[in-house]
């Protein structure tokens, strides 16, 4: 096979074995939509120009910059950063495109012997830390790796979107640091609530801050703007809530034990739902570590003929560090398509 991978699935194990729910499947029962910003608008471009249609929106600066993630590490930028987090459509080509190129960038300045770099992956559960390892330092094959995570059944997006992200990390000895909570566990919380699970996996659950009252109302607008927002109990839209938040600390846990414990740098890659308004894994990392992620979060729109995004207004600091304007995604995304892709 390669080092492509198929995007059929690879794997022997059934989609009703235990921890089998797809990503998107939960995505779909729990969110239901992604956080999509005002800004996009819809009918994308004949083709993708990306010398011409991309810009860097720095919102502390309050100025468009040239798409160039190399950018990070100017002094005053994200240099000193120890942790980046970089969102994602999970189906769009650009949006990991512009991830590839900010790992490049952040690898450029890191010392590998004193302050090893890390990426961190929403894609795989911490469980899946041993196949990750055996991935990077055995010298592994994407094939392998994707059958070992039974990544079309726990993950579901197009392996291929990724796979250049992989072979970079195994080619240069970073660690893939798998963040996620195992399926089964959210769709536990999404059923019962934290109240209803069993006493065994309470008592293994992360610190969760539910206070956040921005965070919650975000997640809320974004049920009752869409269909699956009609009819949900406010006793129902409490165990989502739970679910989501469990979520996030779960992924900024992963990422802090990993730096409590290597230090150095990871750079995480997340859907924008996670990211954007820093209150889903960002502040949560900072409410561990100490350590303020510079946050990016990739925005699709149209473009005007001058070149620059066709948007009311840019957004400020509350929303991202970076907001990196690209063009909307041509044709039907690749599997799991739809607007859950920013989760």
């Amino acid at each position: 096979m390669g080092e492509e991978a198929s995007s059929r699935s690879d794997s022997p194990h059934g989609s009703n074995s235990g921890d089998t729910l797809t990503r998107q499947g939960f995505i779909g029962g729990l969110v239901g939509a992604a956080l999509a910003p005002a800004l996009v608008k819809p009918r994308p471009p004949p083709s993708y120009d990306v010398m011409k249609y991309e810009r860097i929106f720095d919102t502390a600066r309050k100025s468009f910059v040239p798409a160039d993630p190399s950018r990070l590490i100017f002094p005053g930028v994200g240099f000193a950063d120890r942790v980046v987090c970089t969102g994602e459509m999970h189906t769009h080509p650009l949006h990991h495109r512009m991830q590839f190129e900010v790992i490049k960038a952040v690898a450029s300045v890191t010392k590998a012997k004193t302050e090893p770099l890390a990426i961190g992956l929403e894609m795989f559960y911490r469980q899946q830390q041993d196949a990750l390892d055996r991935y990077v330092f055995n010298h592994g094959d994407l094939a392998a790796l994707k059958l070992d995570t039974k990544w079309d059944e726990t993950w579901g997006f197009d392996f291929n979107q990724y796979a250049k992200i992989f072979h970079y990390a195994r080619e240069n000895g970073i660690r893939l640091v798998g963040l996620n909570a195992p399926q089964s566990l959210l769709h536990l919380i999404n059923k019962v609530g934290i109240a209803g699970l069993p006493q065994r996996l309470r008592e293994v659950l992360p610190e969760m801050d539910l206070s956040n009252m921005a965070h919650r109302k975000r997640f809320e607008d974004a049920i009752n703007g869409f269909q699956h927002g009609a009819g949900i109990d406010a006793a129902a839209m409490n165990r989502m809530y739970e679910a989501q938040t469990l979520w996030d600390e779960y992924m900024a846990e992963s990422a802090s034990r990993y730096l409590q414990r290597a230090g150095g740098r990871i750079v995480l890659l997340a859907g924008n739902g996670h990211v954007q308004a820093r209150d889903g894994i960002p502040d949560r990392v900072e409410r561990r570590t100490g350590l303020k992620p510079f946050t990016i979060v990739p925005v699709s729109v149209e473009w005007t003929e001058d070149g620059l995004p066709d948007i009311d207004h840019p957004p400020g600091t509350a929303f991202a560090d970076w907001v990196y304007f690209t063009q909307n995604e041509i044709g039907p995304p690749v599997r799991g398509a739809g607007s859950e892709g920013n989760w």
